[in-house]
């Protein structure tokens, strides 16, 4: 009996590890939509903000240089702490141009 009652205490605490993972990774992507939501709002994206679940990622494109678009990075971390929003690990905002076609131009952890 006691054998079967700690395979069902590290079941239970398997299932809330995996809670708690699916809790932050469905955090993640409700926040990264709020962001772009916000950014959206803003009218300086040259097109609709974008957000890619499966690559952990927020995409937006504006009109700037590579060294202009890095300089975003700072202002959207701030961003983000002053709305308290939280990224599960490796999520990142990609920064194209109109210029650059599909590749980033910049690249920001979240």
């Amino acid at each position: 009996m006691k054998r079967g009652l700690g395979a069902f205490a590290f079941l239970l605490a398997a299932l809330a590890a995996s809670n708690s993972f699916a809790d932050e990774s469905e955090q993640s992507v409700n926040n990264a939509f709020t962001v772009c939501q916000m950014l959206d709002s803003t009218g300086s994206l040259t097109e609709p903000c974008d957000v890619s679940g499966w690559n952990s990622s927020v995409i937006i494109s504006v009109d700037a240089s590579p060294g202009e678009a890095r300089k975003l990075c700072p202002s959207i971390k701030k961003m983000l702490q002053n709305n308290n929003m939280k990224f599960g690990p490796g999520w990142t905002m990609k920064v194209t141009s109109p210029y650059s076609g599909d590749k980033a131009i910049a690249t920001c952890p979240l």
